[in-house]
């Protein structure tokens, strides 16, 4: 029987991890003042929670994997990435993993998937990395998203742009920044508020629930009230500091208000 260790104090998402990998292994579960004394020799996995990576069954389950795996429910890009410990075959999964709410748990293709990588690798044969373990190759919606938000100040800032005043004429006349107020002129590019956040989150998790970084946006389109302003501005912000902080995202066009 394949063997998984899963480190992570919070139960929900903890017995969400274990049910993915029920039917396909042997899962022992690890918790801040856990009583399990027991380790295994080794493991194929060890899905490791960024929050409980210092606890006191890390290190050693560590260095029992075949395969480490991190993974939090704060989105990527998550800071604690770079303070974790890596081995030799140490991965990341690049989306949340179930949030405060149950949203976003590990199916249980996807941990088939990542089992499979591990028998490669602990066979010594190469093996190709998983897209789960990778970061989305394209940010459509993201950038959207900006333009959107740039295209909402030009109509009711137009001067904080240099637009001539033969321009700003013609965007008055045409009422375009009673176009861009309203709910219609974000749902006639994603469709709605639904949409928006799945696209939004499988670019960069976490961004689009509660507490992410432009809940803002999505939560006032949820209750059919347009962004203000600062929100717009906001959101820019946001995606723009996104794609400056990883430069591993190879992301051709950086939204800015620059």
């Amino acid at each position: 029987m394949l063997k998984i260790a899963i480190n992570d104090s919070a139960s929900q998402r903890r017995d969400k991890m274990v049910g993915a990998y029920a039917s396909v292994g042997e899962v022992d579960e690890f918790y801040a003042g856990c009583s399990t004394t027991e380790m295994a020799n080794n493991y194929l996995i060890v899905l490791q929670h960024y929050g409980d990576r210092d606890n006191s069954f890390a290190k050693s389950l560590q260095e029992k994997a075949v395969l480490l795996v991190y993974y939090g429910a704060s989105g990527e890009p998550d800071p604690r990435w770079d303070k974790a410990a890596k081995g030799k075959n140490t991965e990341r999964i690049w989306r949340l993993i179930c949030d405060k709410d149950g949203n976003g748990a590990l199916t249980q293709t996807e941990a088939k998937v990542l089992l499979a990588y591990a028998v490669e690798l602990e066979a010594g044969r190469k093996a190709g990395r998983p897209s789960i373990l990778q970061p989305p190759k394209e940010y459509n919606t993201l950038v959207a998203i900006s333009i959107l938000c740039q295209g909402y100040l030009v109509a009711n800032n137009p001067h904080e742009f240099g637009i001539d005043d033969a321009i700003q004429q013609r965007i008055r006349a045409q009422k375009a920044e009673s176009e861009v107020v309203g709910t219609s002129y974000w749902f006639d590019v994603f469709g709605n508020v639904a949409a928006m956040s799945t696209a939004v989150n499988k670019e960069w998790a976490g961004a689009a629930t509660q507490g992410g970084r432009i809940y803002p946006l999505l939560d006032a389109l949820s209750n059919e009230r347009a962004p203000t302003e600062p929100v717009i501005r906001s959101t820019i912000r946001e995606i723009d500091s996104f794609f400056k902080k990883n430069a591993e995202l190879k992301q051709d066009f950086l939204c800015s208000l620059e």
